[in-house]
């Protein structure tokens, strides 16, 4: 008798051993690890095109492609199946000098943060004296999460 309530001990410590160990297995293979930076490549990057208003793009399929660029062919390699298209526009300016770009892309538990910068000539800059329209494109794996895009300017010393 003096043994059995050590091995009622022991099993019992066992159960909660193993039971410790598949909680910790499960709940490492659950977490999302959020946030989480998403890779993107780019696509095109330019001073000017037919889009003179200030706006950011989700593009998620060919249809939607043609209904902003309608005389662009979809560039090669999209796979609108498994990817989407971000694209930023910063809208018509009166000289050069301007540019946006992507910094970085990060996901979250519920949503897809774009990080981006809009750089604009500082005083003394010699830019070109022509309306630009500053864009890029970039590509991502398709996600349902919903966009934003969050905004950082600066301006370029030329002193």
């Amino acid at each position: 008798m003096k043994g059995r309530p050590s091995l009622l001990i022991a099993a019992i410590l066992l159960l909660f051993l193993a039971g410790s160990l598949i909680y910790i297995a499960y709940s490492r293979s659950n977490t999302d690890n959020f946030p989480k930076g998403i890779q993107f490549q780019e696509i095109k990057k330019g001073s000017s095109n037919s889009i003179i208003e200030k706006q950011n793009i989700i593009i998620k399929s060919e249809e939607e492609w043609k209904k902003i660029f309608s005389n662009e062919p979809v560039p090669s390699g999209i796979d609108f199946n498994k990817e989407m298209i971000i694209v930023v526009f910063q809208g018509q300016k009166s000289t050069g000098g301007y540019s946006i770009n992507v910094d970085k892309i990060i996901e979250q538990k519920d949503s897809i943060n774009i990080y981006l910068t809009e750089t604009s000539p500082g005083e003394g800059c010699i830019v070109t004296q022509a309306f630009t329209s500053p864009y890029q494109i970039v590509k991502i794996a398709k996600t349902g999460k919903p966009t934003n895009f969050n905004l950082q300017q600066q301006i370029h010393s030329c002193e």
